[in-house]
């Protein structure tokens, strides 16, 4: 116990040191680039089940901009949006959920991307009503993830695609057929060749980073499970995601109380089952963005103190860059090892 207690003690230091004066003057963003692989030795023990991660809602959302065009696909899916040409003021201000992009967001310390994906023009783009950056091409989606990890070789990615949010032009409801799902996992496979790790066979949760360390993969990607059989090989099963929020339309001030009556008290009273566990922490408000710097304080406010204990994988939040998180995620994550 009291070698445990040590070993604790000395892994959080060496934490607090890797990142101690890395922020520059003038308010600019602290350089997480490298946080998993500085503490590489100490992370290889730690399984899916324990990891505790800075997540991105609607990741690519920053590059939306007035002149952005309708996703056709999320208004043939449910057209009491009214959504009819490019977004005015307000509507870029509910909209665009980071105010970075997705290179900056790794950069900042996030590692786990929430995208989703509009196919139009024959195109693929990321979208939130509006599309907003594409996913192909010279500073594209994948473009930031790949020269990310030629940087960084050893930080390791999880990215969410799911079914519900994979969205078409061709097709009456919006959504990607099977063969149009197919065809973008495998533009995926096209595009991180050597980069993807490979979908368990076994219990998910028992993976461990240091299992991931061992091959060549850094990315886990999760889609649909209607996937076909060669594609599902490196395509993780979303249903293996518990993602979860206060489903309603709320205000700062009572974020807390709704988080933990619809989902933090579920969590910590049911059986922990096979399963990432998803926190969206943010509110369905209007101005993302702005109201994301009075909630994510109140987060962390709870992670420190009555959530120390609750079964979180990832904190997903709006304006992940400012939200203040990393210094008390990584040691969490440390600390469950214990």
């Amino acid at each position: 116990m009291k070698q445990n207690l040590i070993s604790k003690l000395i892994c959080l230091v060496i934490i607090t040191l890797s990142f101690s004066g890395c922020g520059s003057a003038g308010g600019s963003l602290v350089d997480y680039s490298s946080w998993m692989s500085k503490n590489q030795r100490a992370l290889s023990n730690v399984t899916l089940k324990q990891i505790v991660l800075l997540g991105s809602h609607d990741a690519a959302s920053s590059a939306m901009n007035s002149n952005s065009q309708p996703c056709i696909g999320e208004i043939l899916n449910d057209p009491s949006q009214h959504i009819d040409g490019p977004p005015n003021a307000n509507q870029l201000l509910n909209a665009r959920t980071q105010s970075v992009p997705i290179l900056q967001q790794l950069q900042a310390g996030v590692r786990y991307l929430d995208l989703r994906v509009a196919l139009q023009g024959g195109q693929y783009y990321s979208e939130h009503m509006w599309l907003s950056a594409p996913f192909m091409g010279t500073n594209g989606i994948f473009d930031q993830i790949k020269q990310f990890l030629k940087e960084n070789p050893d930080e390791i990615i999880i990215i969410v695609s799911y079914a519900g949010h994979l969205y078409s032009d061709t097709q009456p409801d919006g959504l990607m057929s099977t063969a149009e799902a197919d065809a973008f996992f495998q533009t995926v496979l096209n595009e991180f060749p050597n980069l993807l790790a490979p979908a368990p066979s076994g219990d998910l949760m028992q993976q461990t980073l240091g299992d991931i360390w061992k091959d060549s993969g850094r990315i886990i990607y999760f889609g649909p499970n209607t996937l076909s059989p060669a594609i599902q090989q490196y395509i993780w099963n979303t249903l293996k995601i518990d993602s979860q929020w206060m489903q309603q339309a709320t205000v700062p001030a009572v974020l807390i109380t709704d988080l933990n009556e619809q989902v933090i008290t579920p969590w910590m009273t049911e059986p922990y089952n096979d399963e990432l566990h998803i926190l969206q922490a943010m509110t369905n408000d209007n101005t993302k963005i702005a109201t994301a710097a009075e909630t994510n304080p109140l987060i962390l406010e709870q992670l420190n103190s009555a959530w120390k204990t609750a079964p979180i994988n990832i904190v997903q939040v709006n304006d992940a860059v400012n939200s203040g998180m990393m210094p008390t995620l990584i040691p969490r994550m440390i600390s469950n090892l214990y």
